[in-house]
């Protein structure tokens, strides 16, 4: 399953994007930009179409966020969705749209409105969805709260914590392996 395009849908080859770079605490107006760099704390009002969004603090977008790259340390709300290719992130991710990506690795706190998407999600720490979670290798090292139905193909998970899929934990034609937090299998 590839669930994001090579390249985004507003952005043109053709056409020269800016860059965005805010450094301390600013704001700024959505838009397309070809790198998103955030060094503090960054409030952007509208939605956010880039190559590259790369985040050292806090970010809050009141709106959706569309990246190919993206890669944060610190704390990333958005009003809208996340759509990107690499998805990296240690901190904490509040989502009150959906995730869809190609491949993800996310550290700490995560809460997502809405289902996920993708092709590898890998969460290391706490992970809420109030919707569905269809991927094809899921990897958990900690607690999931999932309210709709967990669909993979492969499943992987360490438990340290409470851990429930509301409606259905489904693994089509995959293999799953569950592990209690002292390795022992469920």
């Amino acid at each position: 399953m590839r669930t994001v395009r090579n390249k985004m849908a507003d952005y043109d080859k053709n056409l020269k994007h800016s860059d965005l770079k805010i450094v301390g605490d600013s704001g700024s107006n959505g838009g397309v930009f070809n790198k998103v760099n955030i060094v503090g704390n960054a409030e952007i009002n509208g939605d956010i179409d880039c190559l590259t969004f790369k985040c050292t603090g806090t970010a809050e977008i009141d709106g959706s966020l569309t990246s190919n790259v993206f890669k944060t340390t610190g704390d990333v709300i958005t009003k809208g969705s996340l759509r990107g290719g690499e998805v990296n992130l240690t901190g904490n991710l509040n989502i009150r749209g959906s995730l869809t990506v190609t491949k993800a690795q996310l550290n700490g706190e995560i809460q997502i409105e809405e289902g996920i998407a993708g092709d590898e999600i890998g969460i290391y720490g706490n992970c809420t969805v109030k919707g569905d979670c269809q991927v094809e290798h899921f990897r958990l090292k900690g607690a999931a709260q999932v309210d709709g139905m967990l669909n993979a193909e492969r499943v992987e998970m360490k438990l340290l914590g409470l851990s429930r899929a509301r409606r259905s934990l489904e693994v089509i034609f995959g293999s799953s392996r569950i592990l209690r937090g002292d390795g022992c299998p469920c």
